[in-house]
Protein backbone atom coordinates (compact mmCIF):
# COMPACT_ATOMS: atom_id res chain seq x y z
CA UNK A 1 0.00 0.00 0.00
CA UNK A 2 1.09 3.64 -0.76
CA UNK A 3 1.22 6.00 1.65
CA UNK A 4 -0.94 9.04 0.24
CA UNK A 5 1.19 11.11 2.45
CA UNK A 6 4.73 11.03 0.32
CA UNK A 7 2.76 11.22 -2.98
CA UNK A 8 4.20 14.71 -3.99
CA UNK A 9 1.88 15.40 -7.17
CA UNK A 10 -1.52 17.40 -7.14
CA UNK A 11 -3.47 18.29 -3.98
CA UNK A 12 -3.08 16.34 -0.60
CA UNK A 13 -5.42 13.20 -0.71
CA UNK A 14 -6.94 13.74 2.90
CA UNK A 15 -10.00 11.10 2.77
CA UNK A 16 -6.80 8.37 2.02
CA UNK A 17 -4.64 9.84 5.10
CA UNK A 18 -4.94 7.32 7.83
CA UNK A 19 -3.31 7.46 11.61
CA UNK A 20 -0.68 4.88 10.48
CA UNK A 21 0.45 6.72 7.19
CA UNK A 22 1.95 9.83 9.49
CA UNK A 23 4.70 8.35 11.37
CA UNK A 24 6.29 6.13 8.95
CA UNK A 25 5.68 9.13 5.75
CA UNK A 26 7.61 11.81 8.83
CA UNK A 27 10.35 9.16 8.93
CA UNK A 28 11.06 8.68 5.52
CA UNK A 29 11.31 12.69 4.67
CA UNK A 30 13.55 13.19 7.56
CA UNK A 31 15.33 10.66 6.66
CA UNK A 32 15.62 11.56 2.93
CA UNK A 33 16.55 15.23 4.16
CA UNK A 34 19.39 14.20 6.47
CA UNK A 35 21.13 11.93 3.65
CA UNK A 36 20.84 14.25 1.06
CA UNK A 37 22.65 17.05 3.69
CA UNK A 38 25.24 14.77 4.83
CA UNK A 39 25.68 14.35 1.10
CA UNK A 40 25.95 17.95 0.12
CA UNK A 41 28.15 18.97 3.15
CA UNK A 42 30.25 16.18 2.44
CA UNK A 43 30.77 17.28 -1.34
CA UNK A 44 33.74 19.83 -1.73
CA UNK A 45 32.55 21.61 -4.40
CA UNK A 46 31.95 25.21 -3.45
CA UNK A 47 28.35 25.87 -2.35
CA UNK A 48 26.01 28.17 -4.07
CA UNK A 49 22.45 29.02 -4.42
CA UNK A 50 21.81 26.26 -7.05
CA UNK A 51 23.43 23.35 -5.29
CA UNK A 52 22.85 24.25 -1.90
CA UNK A 53 20.17 26.95 -0.98
CA UNK A 54 17.59 26.11 -3.78
CA UNK A 55 17.63 22.65 -3.00
CA UNK A 56 17.72 22.96 0.90
CA UNK A 57 14.08 24.92 0.34
CA UNK A 58 13.25 21.99 -1.57
CA UNK A 59 13.78 19.50 1.47
CA UNK A 60 11.89 21.91 3.11
CA UNK A 61 8.85 21.88 0.78
CA UNK A 62 9.13 17.80 1.03
CA UNK A 63 8.51 18.00 4.73
CA UNK A 64 5.66 20.39 4.66
CA UNK A 65 3.97 18.31 1.95
CA UNK A 66 3.45 15.64 4.34
CA UNK A 67 3.35 17.87 7.60
CA UNK A 68 0.94 20.24 6.26
CA UNK A 69 -2.04 17.85 6.00
CA UNK A 70 -1.25 15.75 8.38
CA UNK A 71 -1.48 18.97 11.23
CA UNK A 72 -4.64 20.20 9.29
CA UNK A 73 -6.35 16.74 10.08
CA UNK A 74 -5.46 17.26 13.40
CA UNK A 75 -7.25 20.04 13.72
CA UNK A 76 -10.34 19.79 12.05
CA UNK A 77 -10.87 15.87 11.34
CA UNK A 78 -9.23 15.28 15.37
CA UNK A 79 -9.38 11.49 16.37
CA UNK A 80 -7.23 9.43 18.80
CA UNK A 81 -5.10 7.33 16.92
CA UNK A 82 -4.55 10.73 14.66
CA UNK A 83 -3.59 12.45 17.65
CA UNK A 84 -1.07 9.68 18.99
CA UNK A 85 0.51 9.90 15.40
CA UNK A 86 0.92 14.01 15.70
CA UNK A 87 1.96 13.74 18.96
CA UNK A 88 4.82 10.93 18.53
CA UNK A 89 6.19 13.33 15.66
CA UNK A 90 6.53 16.44 17.70
CA UNK A 91 9.66 15.83 18.99
CA UNK A 92 10.79 14.35 15.80
CA UNK A 93 10.11 17.66 14.37
CA UNK A 94 11.57 19.55 17.02
CA UNK A 95 15.03 17.70 16.68
CA UNK A 96 15.35 18.25 13.13
CA UNK A 97 14.64 21.59 13.19
CA UNK A 98 17.50 21.84 16.10
CA UNK A 99 19.61 19.83 13.99
CA UNK A 100 19.42 22.33 11.21
CA UNK A 101 19.21 26.02 13.20
CA UNK A 102 22.63 24.40 14.75
CA UNK A 103 24.59 22.65 12.15
CA UNK A 104 27.71 24.42 12.40
CA UNK A 105 29.00 22.97 8.43
CA UNK A 106 25.24 24.07 7.12
CA UNK A 107 25.77 27.36 8.78
CA UNK A 108 29.26 27.82 7.44
CA UNK A 109 28.36 27.03 3.91
CA UNK A 110 25.01 29.69 3.94
CA UNK A 111 27.60 31.78 5.04
CA UNK A 112 29.87 31.04 2.10
CA UNK A 113 27.17 31.52 -0.15
CA UNK A 114 26.31 34.79 1.03
CA UNK A 115 29.15 35.95 0.99
CA UNK A 116 30.78 34.54 -2.84
CA UNK A 117 27.62 33.99 -4.79
CA UNK A 118 27.04 37.49 -7.59
CA UNK A 119 24.15 38.77 -9.26
CA UNK A 120 21.60 37.40 -7.01
CA UNK A 121 18.28 38.56 -7.11
CA UNK A 122 17.27 40.58 -3.87
CA UNK A 123 14.59 38.26 -3.51
CA UNK A 124 17.97 35.11 -3.04
CA UNK A 125 19.80 38.17 -1.04
CA UNK A 126 16.63 38.56 1.15
CA UNK A 127 16.34 34.87 2.28
CA UNK A 128 20.09 34.21 2.78
CA UNK A 129 19.99 37.25 5.04
CA UNK A 130 16.87 35.64 7.03
CA UNK A 131 18.47 32.04 7.01
CA UNK A 132 21.91 33.38 8.41
CA UNK A 133 19.51 35.84 10.75
CA UNK A 134 17.73 32.19 11.64
CA UNK A 135 21.15 30.30 12.59
CA UNK A 136 22.27 33.18 14.71
CA UNK A 137 19.09 33.17 16.59
CA UNK A 138 19.37 29.31 17.04
CA UNK A 139 23.03 29.60 18.60
CA UNK A 140 25.10 28.46 16.07
CA UNK A 141 27.60 31.67 16.05
CA UNK A 142 28.36 31.44 19.31
CA UNK A 143 31.53 31.39 21.06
Amino acid sequence: MQNPLLQTDGLPQFSAIQAEHVEPALDQVLKDNREWLARRLADPVQPSWDNLIYPLDEAGDRLERVWSPVSHLNAVANTESLREAYNACLPKLSDYHTDLGQNQALYEAVKAVADTEQNLELSQTHALARSLLSFRLSGVALP
